[in-house]
């Protein structure tokens, strides 16, 4: 069975919010959504939207919805922080988080095209004609008989060469 993504857009990421803030208003009161902490938790929302798709190519709707959404978070920036100290500092804290966020998204997105560019690419080895679990087995067998494994770890770019020789300095000694 594959897995089929859905696209994620706009509309649906603020219809998912506006769904749970119904059945937060359903089971709390609504003096519940009034509450300072759950405004801080819809302008966290509303930022992570507003920087996930800021920049992105919009349909028009879109960008009248993403326009509302900056008026609605300034709106509540001014509420939850009166001072201009304070929101710039959120400001700023939104940003990072905002910008952190759309780094590990697009980090996920490439090691997803890369594990299935690996999946599906054939290694140099094999003729078109063979088959990748049989070319897999015969690499195996190899490196079996060799006494080493398919098995590779990473080498750090941080990590010292051996085979450079350090100078022991010593006291008294220029560079």
């Amino acid at each position: 069975m594959e897995n089929v993504q859905e696209t994620k857009t706009l509309f649906k990421e603020m219809g998912d919010w506006n769904r749970q803030e119904s059945m937060f208003r359903e089971l709390f009161s609504e003096e519940s959504l009034k509450d300072r902490d759950f405004m801080r938790m819809k302008l966290e929302n509303y930022d992570k939207l507003y920087h996930k798709y800021n920049g992105k190519p919009l349909t028009t709707d879109e960008k009248a919805l993403m326009r509302m959404l900056r008026f609605q978070r300034r709106k509540m920036e001014k509420i939850l922080y009166p001072g201009l100290l304070r929101r710039m500092l959120h400001r700023g804290t939104a940003l990072v988080k905002g910008l952190l966020a759309r780094r590990r998204e697009n980090l996920a997105i490439r090691r997803s095209n890369l594990l299935q560019y690996a999946h599906n690419a054939t290694p140099l080895t094999q003729s078109p004609g063979q088959g990748r679990d049989q070319t897999q087995s015969q690499t195996q067998s190899t490196l079996s008989q060799r006494g080493t494994s398919l098995r590779q770890y990473p080498v750090s770019r941080f990590q010292p060469s051996l085979r450079r020789k350090t100078k022991i300095r010593r006291k008294g000694q220029g560079l």
